[in-house]
């Protein structure tokens, strides 16, 4: 006698297997059909909801009006990094805007000034000089009169790496192989052998407004140097040179800028960015971030 499957008469309400639900009689050989729909309905269960948000990322999402404080508050900037440092604020608060956050700016002369009266009040309290200790001074002074629930300390500096024309450097979660300009002319064989680079990173501090630091992160951007070659004819011969020198601008790739910052603010925000569903609040002009309240006009003379 053939064997057959004989379902359950009750109507199936999910697609997650059980047992009790399904008869099978003699050594049964399912239909084509059939096994389908019950790998499909042991895959649905395997997969379950996604988990909940971190701590750390609930914070991210629940955080509606961000800080920045000036470029490299905590640390000295270099040099060949000056003129990118617009470029970089940019793509962060871009990067801030496209979560839905309310962004304000900090003046570089008010972010300073607080900066060196939190570093200094730590210093006369004898605690230890060290960035948490200072953070929370600042967010605590600036919560004075400013409203705000997260506070970014972003800083650039620069790494050393090993970079090639034909394998890629690997530095703080980035990865980029070494560019070139210009040409060898006339040129038997290929260059080989590696090299010191400079390159970029972006370092983010992420900092409630009770002071407590939640997160801090560094990612690479961008090899900030390339390799210059050129082809030189005297007389017969022919002398060639490869040399290593900086980029003009020093920082200017748009795309990997992006993903540095998303990579720097991950976890606390992911770095796929949705488009932000709420309006944004401007910080009204008469009122930058970090100023003083003016005080009130006294009565006319009665």
């Amino acid at each position: 006698m053939r064997s057959r499957v004989v379902t359950a008469d009750r109507p199936r309400t999910d697609y997650c297997y059980d047992s009790a639900d399904m008869h099978i009689s003699s050594t049964p050989r399912p239909s084509f059909s059939t096994a389908l729909l019950v790998l499909a309905a042991l895959a649905g269960c395997a997969t379950g909801p996604p988990p909940p948000p971190s701590p750390l990322q609930q914070a991210g999402l629940d955080a509606k009006r961000v800080v920045i404080a000036p470029m490299n508050l905590v640390s000295s900037l270099p040099p060949k990094l000056e003129g990118s440092t617009q470029f970089v604020s940019d793509a962060i608060r871009a990067h801030l805007e496209a979560h839905g956050k309310s962004v304000a700016s900090m003046p570089h002369r008010a972010g300073f000034d607080l900066w060196r009266q939190s570093t200094l009040q730590v210093k006369e309290a004898g605690k230890a000089r060290n960035f948490e200790n200072a953070a929370s001074l600042f967010a605590a002074r600036l919560s004075e009169n400013d409203d705000f629930d997260i506070l970014i300390f972003p800083s650039l500096f620069v790494q050393n790496t090993t970079g090639s024309l034909t394998r890629s450097s690997k530095w703080d979660g980035a990865k980029q192989r070494l560019n070139s300009r210009g040409e060898l002319k006339n040129m038997r064989g290929s260059l080989s052998g590696k090299m010191n680079v400079k390159a970029a990173s972006l370092y983010i501090a992420v900092v409630d407004r009770s002071g407590n630091v939640l997160q801090t992160k560094r990612a690479g951007l961008e090899l900030i140097q390339h390799m210059a070659l050129a082809s030189h004819r005297n007389f017969d011969a022919h002398t060639y040179t490869a040399d290593i020198e900086y980029n003009d601008p020093v920082i200017g790739d748009e795309e990997r800028l992006r993903d540095g910052v998303a990579r720097a603010f991950a976890p606390f925000l992911a770095e796929q960015s949705p488009l932000a569903s709420e309006p944004r609040v401007t910080v009204p002009a008469d009122k930058p971030v970090g100023s003083r309240p003016s005080p009130s006009p006294s009565p006319p003379p009665s």
